[in-house]
């Protein structure tokens, strides 16, 4: 019965990345559906921060001052693959973000 529990968690860890995936997937397919870009990871949709155009691979920042105000782009980054993770996230988009860009955000 002890053998199971590690073999369990690591089922458990690997089942919700998958589903994290997917769902990610699935985020930028309805939202190209929609014709809007895709919230990317640690970004919620609608609210600042970065999307994704899985189309093209390029991210944008947008900032957006109030709820109902315009949408103002800060950064565009061309991305070599879809950022379905946090750490793409990291390696993708973050990682190129200057300090003197990020005071911008």
């Amino acid at each position: 019965n002890q053998a199971i529990k590690p073999a369990m968690r690591i089922q458990s860890l690997f089942r919700g990345y998958r589903a994290r995936i997917a769902f990610r997937l699935a985020l930028y397919e309805d939202a190209l559906s929609c014709g809007v870009l895709g919230a990317m990871p640690g970004t919620t949709q609608g609210r600042s921060g970065w999307y994704l155009d899985p189309k093209r691979l390029m991210a944008y920042y947008f900032v957006i001052p109030e709820p109902d105000g315009e949408w103002e782009q800060k950064l565009v980054l061309r991305c070599s693959r879809l950022v379905l993770t946090p750490h793409e996230m990291q390696q993708e988009v973050l990682s190129k973000v200057t300090q003197q860009q990020q005071t911008w955000l």
